[in-house]
């Protein structure tokens, strides 16, 4: 894991991160491995169901789910709604079932599309919003759950998301907070993201701190970074407002817990914009009708011999002793 803190004018600030980093310390979640076991059976059965579907699936990516889910229970019991922006295509249709809580039927009947009584064109399946009001069993407190209609799949979602909690009527002493997920290519190449930060921290429009979550597949659609950007990272835009910025691999899954609760507390303490980048891959193509063979043959070839990331955890878990094949084997569900 690294780290980038920038040029922090407060000195608390920077004290507060220093000793949030030195606390790093790995440790096991039964529950980040058994919910790293929901995104691969939900792809495994769409991908058979669906051969010639487009799903801009999240394989390379699995741990964004248990990421997402840890940010929903890290902040305060206080918070009142979670409003989400997913301005990444590979986000919405499995962020649904499995943090929104959608049901899992009702995710996979929009792969067929509209019904013959259904009016209107309507909109592909991974731009549709959902509004949900689940339990946080940390807190045991209810947390109102919104994902934002998204027009694009880029970043015209980001002011939209940073609006809501102003013009979201809350009960006394609830305060919203926004999770803004992104594409590395979009995040670094489109001026609505270095606009929504500037006006993060401004009176009249602050929100008081975004978490924005970063799938760093590394790739722009077929695009290598080094044709897509000058800045060394694609979360340089960030540094605009000395928003501390987390890398992290996404293939190690204690790191991005740990992570994830230390930009739930930074927003909490300093009500300011973190950024997490989760450095992954993508297995398949830009969709899963494309081959990426074609455009980057060299880095296919080295993905095709990655194991996927619960493979992974579960042999890091067997070989520290801390789970048994058995018990490892047994978070696989015969439901898909």
């Amino acid at each position: 894991m690294a780290h980038f803190y920038g040029s922090f004018y407060l000195t608390s600030s920077l004290l507060w991160l220093t000793s949030m980093a030195l606390l790093l310390s790995h440790f096991f979640s039964p529950m980040a491995h058994f919910r790293l076991h929901d995104l691969p059976r939900f792809e495994a059965f769409l991908a058979r169901k669906f051969s010639s579907e487009k799903r801009f699936g999240l394989e390379g990516c699995e741990i964004l789910i248990p990421a997402m889910k840890q940010v929903m229970i890290s902040p305060p019991p206080g918070r009142g709604e979670l409003c989400d922006g997913h301005a990444s295509p590979r986000t919405p249709q499995t962020c649904s079932p499995t943090c929104a809580a959608t049901p899992w039927n009702t995710s996979s009947g929009q792969f067929p599309g509209p019904g013959q009584g259904d009016e209107g064109s309507g909109d592909v399946k991974y731009h549709l919003e959902t509004y949900v009001e689940r339990l946080n069993r940390v807190t045991n407190k209810n947390i109102r759950l919104a994902i934002v209609a998204n027009p694009s799949h880029l970043e015209a979602v980001n002011p939209v998301v940073q609006a809501r909690p102003g013009r979201t009527v809350l009960p006394r002493g609830l305060r919203g907070q926004q999770v803004l997920l992104h594409g590395d290519a979009a995040f670094s190449g489109q001026g609505i993201v270095y606009e929504t930060f500037h006006l993060s921290e401004l009176p009249q429009y602050t929100t008081h701190g975004t978490i924005h979550i970063v799938v760093n597949n590394q790739i722009g659609f077929t695009t290598d970074p080094r044709m897509s950007r000058s800045s060394p990272y694609c979360t340089d835009v960030a540094r605009v407002v000395n928003a501390p910025i987390f890398h992290v691999n996404a293939d190690d899954p204690e790191a991005v817990m740990h992570v994830c609760n230390v930009a739930a507390d930074w927003r909490h303490h300093f009500h300011k914009d973190v950024v997490i980048d989760l450095v992954c891959y993508r297995r398949n193509g830009h969709n899963e009708i494309d081959e990426p063979m074609f455009t980057q043959p060299l880095m296919y070839n080295r993905i095709r011999k990655l194991k996927p990331c619960i493979d992974l955890y579960s042999d890091k878990l067997i070989t520290e002793g801390v789970v048994t094949k058995e018990e490892a084997k047994g978070c696989w569900s015969p439901s898909w």
